[in-house]
């Protein structure tokens, strides 16, 4: 299940990326840092069996950096 949860995230992350690239959606946007956010959590539950702390850390910074972006007064 952690492996599944983790391919989905990945494929969110890449989905959501081509989707910036193109034009298609605005990175500044709510629903890109939204996307992001909750791909990171599954790639960061994904990688707990493995207790790949470094790249745990570093989804969690993603998360906190989505989350921050998505709840900034404009």
């Amino acid at each position: 299940m952690h492996t599944a949860i983790g391919w989905t995230g990945m494929i969110m992350f890449l989905f959501n990326y081509a989707l910036v690239a193109n034009n298609k959606i605005d990175a500044t946007g709510k629903l890109y840092n939204a996307v992001q956010v909750i791909a990171a959590a599954a790639i960061a539950y994904s990688l707990l069996p493995a207790k790949a702390w470094p790249t745990i850390v570093l989804e969690c910074f993603f998360i906190l950096i989505g989350l921050v972006a998505i709840f900034k007064k404009k």
